[in-house]
Parts: structure tokens; C-alpha cells; sequence
């Protein structure tokens, strides 16, 4: 995906453009008289005759953006909630309920790739809207659940960070800000998010060569080397100056590399993703366990996890381990409107020269102060000396 195309259009533009006007077209009644009217991530309008008051997210993670936009109370009108940020992230998911007591009693449902959702759960709690992922509509179409909730009068609106990160953190921050009547709060953190992100991917797309990366998702969770091909993270790492090995193998948005072909495409830059997954099964093929970081984890423990990953074999060979060009990154910032910090870290470690000045570790920690509901804690972005 090409820098303009990918931000400069899909964040820059727009917001400049309807910041300059002082609102968002999406966010006022349509000619109909709805009271409001939305557009979701999968380029859907979405019509409300009265502004949502209980909304069902399909994904706990879903929360990691009404944190950003109500760092208060990030549960605000959340009738119910999936279950996976308990098992996905629960270093997060354990602060979130310390600072918002009132998460932990709110009602479960099923998700729509796990098949244990009904429309009948769903409107037993009588919501006004479901949020749903990008993804999930997907596997929804698929299964036939969104022919369910059409006939059911189920209204839904779909986000995304995970699959087009570009295009639809803006798309998706601005829908939620409707849906969870924040608005203001949705424009005050893309105007942070464009200042955050647009001069580094200007600076990453000037520089006058691309770096060869591995993007190595969850090693130890998955067989070596599930990754991504132009999407989530796969995306990012391209769109400042990055050259993902995976773009020229995969034939879809994501798959696996084998140890073979990562060694003899022999990245300059390796990145591994990770989080505190002490309690998950690691996968019976992996080789390795998984990457330890994230909240509760000091630095020099994430260090040490990120140089065990060196025990896949044949890794010993990647000249990335011996250059000191492994880095590690909090898996949960891709499915999180704090995706910025991953774009930040990836232009540090793919053009060093370019980026001496920026510091994305503290970012982080100022970012938090301003929009999240607790403090940065524990290691979210580490190097292997």
C-alpha cells in the first residue's frame, strides 16, 4: 500500500478537512431526520432514530478505544462484552477493572469465530447497537449470523484496526465517538493520532532505501513464523520504510513462513510480537516460547525473553540476532487505536540514522497520562543487546 493512499488520504485529508469545517458530516441527522447516522469500518451507513444508550461490544478488546474515549468511565452504555481481553491481554484487562470496578460485572457473550453466538443472547439484553470487528463480519457473512440479525432488527456497526489499520483507525475512532456520544473526545485523539503518526511515515517515505523485516507474530503461541502480508502490523512496518519478506510468499492477509525460507531471506530487522501469555498453551509445533512483555513485565525480563527466541533453530544463522536487530512489541497495539506507537518503534528500528529523536517508549508514557484510564507500566517495546 502506498504512503498517500494509505494516510495521507485516509487520516490526513480527512481530518484536516473536516476538522477545518468543525465537525463531521457523519456525526449530524441525515435528510431523512434520523437522529443519527454512521459509517462503520466496512463502509457501511448505519441509521439511528435515536442516539444508542446500550451497546453490546463483540470483543472486550473493543474497549481499548473507549478507554482513549472515556478514560473515565471506558464503559460507559457496555450492556455486555465478549471474553478475550481476559485471556488476550490480561495485564490490561486487570487494570482496566481496577480503575473501572464496574467492567468486571458486566455480562459475557459469544464471539462470532468461536460459534457460540446467538442473536438470541444478544437481544436478551435488549442493545441498541452490536460493535462488531472487521474480521468477525466476515465470519458472520459466512455463517449466516448477519442474515440473522437483519431479520432480527439487530443493528450492528463494524471497526477495525486489525486488517486495514490505515484506512480505518480514523473510520472506526469517529464511529465509536457516535455510537458512545464522544465525538469531541474521538476528534481531540485524531488530531493526536495524525501528529503522532503523519511526520514519521512523511520522514519514513523519503528515506532512500526499505529495510528487509520478519514480522513474527506470537512466536511460541503459533508455529514458526505466522505473520502478515500487507495487513495489521505486516501493513504498518511497510508504510515506514519496511520491506516485508512475507509480501513476495503469502498469498493472503496473513500465513506462516517457514524457518527455511526466513533464513535464507535473511532480514536485516526481526520483530516479534508478545504479551504476558504465561497461562496459554503454547503451540505443539512452536520451537520456542512466547515473547514475555507487556505491563507486568520488567525490561530485562523481556530482553531475555526476546533473546530465547534465538532457540528456534537455524536462527542461530539470521545476522539480525548477532546485529543487535531483534526487537519485541506488545502484540495487543494491533487492534488498538494506540497503533501509533508500533508505527513510531518500527521507523526507529528500520532507519535508526532517520529516527535518533524519536522516543516512542516515552510517548507511550505520555499518551497514557492524557488518554488512558492507568498509568504505562512494565515493558511494551524492547531490544535485544
Amino acid at each position: 500500500m502506498k504512503l498517500k493512499s494509505a494516510l495521507t488520504v485516509g487520516v490526513l485529508s480527512t481530518t484536516l478537512v473536516l476538522s477545518a469545517c468543525g465537525q463531521d458530516p457523519a456525526s449530524h441527522p441525515a435528510s431523512s431526520g434520523a437522529a443519527l447516522t454512521i459509517t462503520d469500518a466496512a463502509g457501511r451507513t448505519v441509521t439511528f432514530e435515536k442516539k444508542p444508550q446500550r451497546v453490546i461490544f463483540g470483543e472486550q478488546r473493543q474497549a481499548y478505544a473507549s478507554m482513549v474515549l472515556n478514560k473515565d468511565n471506558p464503559v460507559d452504555k457496555v450492556v455486555a462484552w465478549g471474553a478475550d481481553m481476559e485471556r488476550a491481554a490480561p495485564d490490561m484487562y486487570e487494570r482496566l477493572v481496577k480503575a473501572t470496578p464496574a467492567a468486571k460485572d458486566i455480562p459475557k457473550v459469544g464471539a462470532v469465530t468461536s460459534g457460540d453466538l446467538s442473536v438470541e443472547a444478544l437481544l436478551a439484553h435488549k442493545p441498541d447497537v452490536y460493535i462488531m470487528t472487521l474480521d468477525s463480519m466476515r465470519a458472520a457473512k459466512k455463517n449466516g449470523l448477519l442474515d440473522q440479525f437483519d431479520k432480527a432488527g439487530l443493528k450492528y456497526v463494524v471497526t477495525d484496526f486489525r486488517i486495514d489499520p490505515a484506512k480505518n483507525t480514523n473510520t472506526t475512532m469517529r464511529a465509536l465517538g457516535q455510537v458512545l456520544d464522544r465525538t469531541a473526545q474521538a476528534e481531540e485523539f485524531l488530531t493526536y493520532y495524525r501528529d503522532a503518526v503523519d511526520p514519521v511515515m512523511k520522514k519514513a517515505g523519503a528515506a532512500s532505501t526499505k529495510t528487509s523485516v520478519l514480522m513474527w507474530r506470537a512466536p511460541g503461541l503459533k508455529p514458526c513464523c505466522s505473520t502478515w502480508k500487507g495487513a495489521n502490523f505486516g501493513q504498518m512496518l511497510t508504510q515506514v520504510g519496511g520491506e516485508n519478506i512475507a509480501d513476495s510468499v503469502l498469498t493472503g492477509e496473513e500465513g506462516d513462513l517457514t524457518a527455511e525460507q526466513v533464513i535464507s531471506a535473511q532480514p536485516k530487522v526481526v520483530i516479534a510480537t508478545g504479551g504476558a501469555w504465561s497461562k496459554q498453551k503454547l503451540d505443539e509445533k512452536a520451537k520456542t516460547s512466547f515473547l514475555n512483555i507487556g505491563y507486568n513485565t520488567p525490561k530485562d525480563q523481556a530482553a531475555a525473553s526476546l533473546k530465547d527466541l534465538q532457540r528456534q533453530p537455524g536462527f542461530e544463522h539470521l545476522k539480525a540476532f548477532h546485529d543487535g536487530a531483534v526487537h519485541g512489541i506488545y502484540h495487543q497495539f494491533y487492534d488498538a487505536p494506540f497503533n501509533f506507537i508500533a508505527y513510531q518503534a518500527f521507523a526507529k528500528w528500520q532507519h535508526p540514522d532517520l529516527f535518533t529523536d524519536l522516543d516512542p517508549e516515552k510517548n507511550w508514557h505520555e499518551f497514557s497520562a492524557q488518554f488512558m484510564p492507568f498509568p504505562a507500566e512494565g515493558t511494551v517495546i524492547a531490544t535485544v543487546n
